[in-house]
């Protein structure tokens, strides 16, 4: 398995969500050098995904990120 793919996935999914994205260290650490808060970060993104709608066929995340095997 990935080694990124987030413990929440069944095994041996390569999808990433945002939480795990943004809880990674050298993400934070990117983050950090940026100035980039990371509450306001996660404040902002789910004020956007509030206002989302979810298509009522789709069978994943409404946000989800797909992690390439190197």
């Amino acid at each position: 398995m990935n080694p990124l793919a987030s413990s929440r996935c069944p095994e041996g999914s390569n999808r990433l969500t945002f939480p795990d994205i943004l809880s990674d260290p050298l993400v934070r650490a990117m983050m950090a050098a940026d100035h980039v808060d990371p509450h306001a970060l996660k404040l902002d993104l789910e004020r956007i995904a509030s206002t989302l709608s979810p298509h009522p066929t789709a069978s994943l995340p409404a946000v989800a990120w797909v992690a390439e095997p190197f």
